[in-house]
């Protein structure tokens, strides 16, 4: 467990550093502790191994944020006019003013010399109403906009919310918003797209009769919607109910549970078939309730967007139910130790969202509560 907390935090160490060395400096440190962990780590002292565990994270943050910076706006280009093309993955954020969702570029080509082409991986774009009132927007849908980009900021105040982080921990290469709307393009309809299933489930409860404020709760825990809370989310603050109302790892462990027993009821089910069957009916029993945890447990984390903090509840119910399956008793804490390399490997910045500090925290303090000293 010291070498998985010592990966993680060399992956996470990385979020702080003021900046990243030259890519050569990088590549030779990477390779040196590759060849390092190849052929001496067997023979190493556990401190050794440790620290030799700390580089290896630290080698995968730099190569994370690497490829991250890669597909940045640069700051040369900031402010100025691009044409983009790609496909809307989100759902529409709507209000009087404008239409704001997520744009997965395919290509992006400044607009004063079209032969330039950008590396740009994901936007956050905005279309307001004044250009925009007689055009209805879906995801999954495929277009060709012109905009006006400018890199990932925020404001710089103590103890408020840092927005470039979180524009950072979303992915997204720039921020901007639509020009020349009379030449924006549809390539081609929505097909495929979990949002777009995502969109028509938000459209039926709120067309189902329903109260203003129950539509809003529904849609909050059906699709993991904040937009329709947004109105009532004082109140619910000051209620300390807010928490319930977005889908986060306590949603998905309740689902997860609820799977687990149900495929544990269809493993008791199919009993009687033994007799004739002894080699599946076996199996189903033993991995019926972990399969089915981790596919409803998944099943609700794409209806509700696939965010970054249910995937982090995701994985941290893989890492339980996979020791389930191979009938493996693991420590509580190497559970946590697994679930945050895991974390670490697939998110090297959620260490920036108060959420994981909470979750990991919480998670901690009560297993060091209810687990009985040895």
């Amino acid at each position: 467990m010291r070498c998985l907390m010592a990966l993680s935090i060399g992956i996470f160490c990385v979020a702080w550093w003021p900046g990243l060395p030259e890519r050569n400096n990088a590549t030779l440190f990477i390779l040196l502790l590759l060849m390092a962990w190849f052929f001496v780590f067997k023979s190493l002292p556990k401190t050794a191994c440790t620290a030799l565990c700390l580089g290896c994270g630290i080698c995968w943050g730099l190569l994370s944020a690497s490829w991250q910076l890669q597909y940045q706006l640069p700051a040369s280009l900031d402010k100025h006019d691009f044409v983009v093309t790609g496909t809307i993955d989100s759902l529409i954020d709507t209000n009087d003013r404008r239409s704001r969702f997520r744009f997965n570029v395919d290509s992006a080509q400044l607009l004063s010399d079209p032969n330039q082409a950008v590396p740009l991986r994901s936007l956050l774009l905005s279309w307001y109403r004044f250009s925009s009132a007689d055009i209805e927007l879906l995801p999954g849908e495929r277009w060709r906009f012109v905009v006006r980009l400018r890199q990932p900021r925020g404001m710089r105040n103590p103890g408020a919310f840092d927005y470039q982080s979180w524009l950072q921990q979303q992915g997204y290469s720039a921020t901007g918003y639509i020009r020349q709307a009379e030449i924006a393009r549809r390539l081609q309809s929505s097909q495929y797209s979990i949002h777009y299933y995502r969109s028509k489930i938000r459209q039926a409860i709120n067309s189902s009769g329903l109260s203003e404020l129950g539509s809003a709760v529904v849609v909050a825990l059906s699709i993991g919607d904040k937009q329709q809370i947004a109105l009532y989310w004082d109140d619910l603050t000051r209620l300390g109910i807010v928490h319930l109302l977005v889908i986060s790892g306590l949603h998905i462990g309740l689902i997860a549970t609820m799977g687990f027993f149900l495929g544990k009821l269809f493993g008791r089910l199919l009993l009687p078939f033994y007799r004739w069957f002894p080699l599946a009916v076996s199996a189903a029993g033993r991995c019926s309730g972990p399969l089915m945890a981790i596919a409803v447990a998944l099943g609700y984390s794409l209806l509700a967007g696939f965010s970054l903090p249910t995937q982090r509840a995701l994985i941290a119910v893989a890492v339980v139910m996979y020791s389930k399956l191979i009938y493996r008793r693991i420590q509580p804490f190497a559970c946590v130790a697994w679930a945050m390399l895991l974390i670490a490997i697939a998110q090297p910045l959620a260490v920036l969202s108060a959420g994981f500090w909470l979750s990991f925290v919480a998670v901690a303090v009560l297993l060091w509560w209810f687990t009985p000293y040895p």
